[in-house]
């Protein structure tokens, strides 16, 4: 019965530790919202991320006012943005122009067109708002129309696709 008791304490001690290890790694974004927002990873390093600044000021201030209130309906309160703009990234299957280009010519498109693919550079951007609020820190990817998608992981060793 005492042997019992001490392996159960044992196991009890055990599930705590593991417990407070995956919750300081993790992070934990509300679900009181009307809305729910993942939390994943799309490339390694995607995390460390610099934003730089990619709005026009109108632009800029009129997300800086709306940003808020979107994320309210995923349950963050008091958010106050850090930053608001463009990441680059590197995609996963970069794919070089000039193979564009050559695959242009055998399907049999003329010099001007082969010649605009392989010069045009192709903008590998993100947009991404970083802000703080009562939940903690988060660095939130953005669609094309500003509007949430996921919560960057702070872990970017998993991968998800």
């Amino acid at each position: 019965m005492v042997q019992t008791y001490c392996n159960m304490k044992k196991i009890s001690v055990i599930i705590l530790a593991l417990g407070l290890v995956t919750s300081t790694y993790s992070q934990v974004v509300p679900t009181q919202g009307r809305k729910t927002i993942k939390v994943k990873t799309k490339f390694i390093g995607e995390f460390d991320k610099e934003v730089r600044s990619s709005f026009y000021e109108a632009p800029h201030n009129y997300h800086m006012n709306k940003l808020p209130k979107k994320l309210k309906k995923y349950g963050f309160t008091n958010v106050k943005i850090t930053a608001l703009g463009s990441v680059s990234y590197n995609s996963k299957n970069p794919i070089s122009r000039l193979d564009v280009g050559i695959a242009q010519i055998r399907v049999g498109a003329n010099v001007e067109t082969v010649i605009n693919t392989v010069t045009t550079k192709v903008d590998t951007s993100k947009f991404q708002v970083n802000f703080t609020c009562d939940q903690g820190e988060f660095k939130v990817r953005l669609n094309m129309f500003v509007s949430p998608m996921y919560v960057i992981a702070e872990d970017n060793k998993v991968v998800n696709k």
